[in-house]
């Protein structure tokens, strides 16, 4: 890249400016190009609610579904966004309260593991559900902090369709392991976001309505105050992630797979209750808060410890720790015993 000043025309005035006019005045300055792969992929659940012969189905017209993912693309620094639309789930429960909230996102979990869906491991699993039954006290949506490229059991998220396109870019971005920006009483907020009040800091533009947005005026997707848009910190992060997500699934899919490490999720739900997902398979070393987990076995003696991580949901207490398969019996976390295998 090499800048030059030049007239305008032969007739225009003004003092020359001897050996200013051209930026750098040698070589000209290397222009470094970086990609981070072709697609951000999204495996879009619909959630069915049934409360005797009412039922409660999000929206999955074409117009809208389409909206949602050329806001996703716009938010997001990715070439493309794909929406792969899944079989509808239908949970036994409403989700009315908190609990039910952190039960179906587990359940978006155990979607990975189950055959007959074929969630690729670089797909986000996202569930969307109508907001028609009330729950008060509940948040818009739901996700888990996912800490590291290859944590592909914490890529899933649940949010209501009415709000989906605001919502589903901040809890996807959750997925991306980003936690909250400061402003609006976001709770655990990122210690090293850059800028005051979680303003985005330099200027944005949005792809789909040619608008640029102002650096102070304007608030980071991940944080609860609006109008909203992404930062140059949030940009970059989830640009790496992608980036990382991208090679290690798509560009050598075999090195994500060179690991069989059989691992097991152990739920803690928003009310401190435990249950066990279903096996992991394939997957590389677990990513997060370093957890021991005593195992203990069916006669409720001590066997050993395993080395566990807990990932925490971003909106409730609870998250889920992932260990190495167990096998049987139970294991003990912070004093509390877990179910039986």
């Amino acid at each position: 890249m090499q800048v030059e000043l030049v007239e305008a025309s032969a007739t225009a005035s003004g003092p020359e400016r001897e050996g200013e006019s051209v930026w750098p005045d040698g070589d000209p300055h290397p222009l470094v190009v970086e990609q981070n792969g072709e697609l951000l992929r999204v495996y879009y659940v619909p959630v069915v609610q049934k409360d005797g012969d009412t039922e409660y189905a999000p929206d999955m017209s074409d117009d809208h579904v389409e909206s949602i993912r050329r806001q996703m693309w716009a938010a997001f620094p990715a070439k493309d966004v794909e929406l792969v639309i899944g079989e509808d789930y239908v949970p036994t429960y409403l989700i009315s309260d908190n609990n039910a909230w952190s039960n179906l996102l587990n359940e978006m979990v155990n979607l990975r593991s189950d055959p007959d869906r074929g969630v690729e491991p670089d797909q986000y699993v996202y569930g969307v559900f109508s907001q028609s039954v009330a729950c008060s006290g509940c948040p818009a949506g739901l996700s888990y902090l996912a800490y590291s490229d290859n944590a592909d059991y914490s890529r899933a998220s649940i949010g209501y369709d009415s709000i989906s396109a605001a919502t589903m870019v901040h809890e996807v971005g959750h997925a991306h392991g980003r936690e909250h920006s400061p402003c609006g009483g976001a709770a655990g907020p990122d210690p090293n976001y850059p800028h005051e009040g979680a303003i985005i800091g330099v200027r944005g533009y949005d792809l789909l309505s040619d608008v640029l947005f102002e650096p102070d005026t304007v608030y980071d997707f991940m944080s609860y105050c609006w109008p909203a848009w992404s930062s140059d910190y949030t940009w970059e992060a989830l640009f790496q992630r992608i980036k990382g997500v991208n090679a290690l699934y798509n560009a050598a899919p075999s090195n994500a797979r060179l690991a069989n490490t059989a691992l097991r999720p152990l739920f803690v739900s928003a009310d401190g209750e435990m249950s066990w997902g279903e096996p992991l398979r394939g997957e590389l070393s677990p990513m997060g808060l370093s957890t021991p987990v005593e195992l203990i076995d069916e006669l409720g003696l001590p066997m050993g410890v395993l080395d566990a991580v807990f990932v925490p949901y971003d909106h409730l207490p609870g998250g889920m720790i992932v260990m190495p398969d167990p096998g049987a019996g139970r294991v003990r976390v912070a004093g509390r015993l877990s179910p039986a295998l």
